[in-house]
């Protein structure tokens, strides 16, 4: 169930970052034209956070490293996507309208500029800790099966031992009886 909540959220996340991203866009720009900017945006947030998840996967277990990519990476593109693309591409058509200035613009990309790496940084420590994460549940889980089957192969060798000790006491009462009677 917990899969399903998180495989839903990542749809929703990312169709609302498209369509924000599409709307966003000028209103004179044909629709095709509209739709091929807005993929190209989000190809180029998506390459973005694949180099960070590389980065912050360096020196961890390739076997973690994959298991939680896709799920990071869908995740957060949308949410980088929605943070500052819609932003950027509304200054932009601002500038064009001429309801700001070139320096007001200016400023604005630096903002956003700032306000990007502070993302791309945080998120790299965040992947990184996500990765370690996974990698300790595995190792957890690795020693609990571990135990477990150390615990089956001792109970198979303990109920060997107690099948061959009554055994062996069955026969030590079977030859005493037959040869001193009850006993």
């Amino acid at each position: 169930m917990d899969k399903l909540f998180i495989l839903l959220f990542i749809l929703v996340a990312n169709i609302v970052s498209i369509l924000l991203i599409y709307h966003s866009f000028d209103k004179n720009i044909e629709k095709t034209k509209r739709l091929l900017y807005t993929m190209i945006a989000m190809g180029v947030v998506y390459i973005i956070v694949l180099i960070v998840y590389f980065f912050s996967s360096i020196g961890i277990d390739k076997r973690i490293a994959t298991q939680a990519k896709q799920t990071i990476v869908f995740t957060f593109v949308p949410v980088n996507s929605i943070i500052v693309i819609p932003f950027m591409l509304r200054s932009f058509n601002k500038r064009k309208d001429r309801e700001i200035t070139g320096e007001q613009l200016n400023k604005r990309a630096v903002v956003m500029f700032i306000i990007a790496v502070v993302i791309v940084v945080s998120e790299f420590f965040y992947f990184r800790n996500i990765e370690k994460g996974i990698g300790r549940i595995i190792e957890q889980q690795g020693a609990a099966n571990e135990a477990s089957t150390n615990s089956a192969v001792t109970n198979s060798v303990l109920n060997t031992e107690n099948k061959t000790n009554s055994i062996t006491n069955i026969d030590k009462y079977y030859i005493w009886d037959r040869t001193f009677g009850d006993g």
